[in-house]
């Protein structure tokens, strides 16, 4: 009798700790997945560099005037 619950509590237990690992791999895929999606979006916008030959000509033009 006591081996049976101590079989069936170990069950549990064991399903739980599994519930719980899926859960969390879950959870770090889906943080994995949306860190490298930031980074793409991050990449593919294009960024203005500080001073690039437009903004140079413009001060240029700016002064020259």
């Amino acid at each position: 009798m006591a081996l049976s619950i101590f079989a069936g509590v170990t069950q549990g237990v064991i399903a739980v700790a599994n519930y719980a690992a899926t859960l969390t791999a879950r959870y770090l895929f889906v943080l994995a997945v949306m860190i490298l999606s930031a980074v793409l979006a991050y990449l593919i916008t294009p960024h203005d560099r500080p001073l690039g030959p437009r903004v140079l000509k413009k001060i240029a033009q700016k002064t020259a005037t």
